[in-house]
């Protein structure tokens, strides 16, 4: 009798094979373009979550890179006390085709005014987190590389 068993289980796992595949094609067929998707999350509130700025031990320091195409903008976290002196400096190539904005814990806006050397220093009125957003402000096709450097002391 086993026999038996073992051909019908092995003409079911073929056929369960056959039809994943088939529905996978169907699928394949009316699945949404990448970049479409991507549109769609976008307007249902699919956001990435910031990334978090980590320091070192014994460093109050910490830098990190990317690039920007079109008008994107990317998001870091960076947790601080208050009283602490947040200073970023952003570089960018091309040069000033990004800005950066804060804001704090309890969502009021951190001031950023970026001055000749593309850094900023505000004193942090509590403890939390801090977002700050990267921005690439040209209107130009193309990408912006930059580094952004963020000191707590």
């Amino acid at each position: 009798m086993p026999d038996l068993v073992e051909p019908a289980r092995g003409r079911t796992r073929r056929l369960a094979l056959r039809l994943g595949v088939l529905v996978v094609l169907a699928l394949s067929a009316v699945a949404v373009p990448w970049p479409a998707a991507i549109h769609v999350l976008s307007a249902q509130g699919g956001k990435a979550e910031p990334l978090r700025i980590r320091f070192a031990r014994g460093r109050d320091n910490a830098t990190v890179r990317g690039t920007l195409r079109g008008d994107a903008q990317t998001e870091y976290v960076v947790g601080a006390r208050k009283d602490q002196r947040l200073t970023i400096r952003l570089s960018a190539t091309p040069p000033d085709s990004l800005s950066a904005r804060a804001r704090g814990t309890s969502g009021f806006d951190v001031r950023l005014d970026l001055d000749a050397r593309r850094t900023s220093s505000v004193v942090l009125p509590e403890d939390g987190d801090y977002q700050i957003w990267i921005k690439r402000e040209t209107r130009t096709p193309g990408r912006s590389q930059y580094t952004l450097t963020v000191t707590l002391r």
